[in-house]
């Protein structure tokens, strides 16, 4: 009864605290097709979640904001990255965990969300090549629709 108990505390807590955005087009990093898909990010708390609403599965990922700045094309970004994991919990826990990198683009500092792009690890280094943006209503406007 108190794991119960502790659990719903700490899923009120995180879901509390976390911001959720819905998402409804995707790409591939090298592709030039943006196609209609239906994601929820919720991101804070040192965690990243996604949920494929398709086919109601959901993913977490250890993550923290590392960087700021405003792309050569006026949006604000932000770098989130799992590096943190490896400081607090050694080697052989971060080796374990699925590693995903993201790069969160906005408006403007503190405006609308445009879009994620997520990628992966491949021994040990950055995958970019096989990233995926995941767009929401408004980015698909601003950055899809050319």
């Amino acid at each position: 009864m108190k794991k119960t108990i502790c659990l719903l505390l700490l899923n009120f807590v995180y879901f509390s605290n976390a911001q959720s955005f819905d998402i409804v087009y995707t790409k591939a990093y090298k592709s030039n097709f943006c196609g209609p898909e239906t994601f929820r990010f919720s991101f804070g708390n040192d965690q990243i979640i996604r949920t494929d609403i398709f086919y109601n599965t959901m993913e977490w990922f250890p993550s923290r904001r590392k960087s700021t700045e405003y792309t050569n094309e006026g949006f604000y970004l932000e770098t989130w990255s799992p590096g943190f994991f490896l400081e607090e919990n050694g080697v052989d826990d971060y080796y374990k965990i699925d590693k995903k990198f993201y790069s969160i683009y906005y408006d403007k500092k503190g405006g609308s969300l445009l879009c994620f792009l997520e990628f992966g690890e491949v021994n040990g280094r950055l995958d970019i090549d096989s990233g995926k943006f995941y767009y929401t209503q408004l980015g698909y406007e601003i950055m899809c629709k050319k």
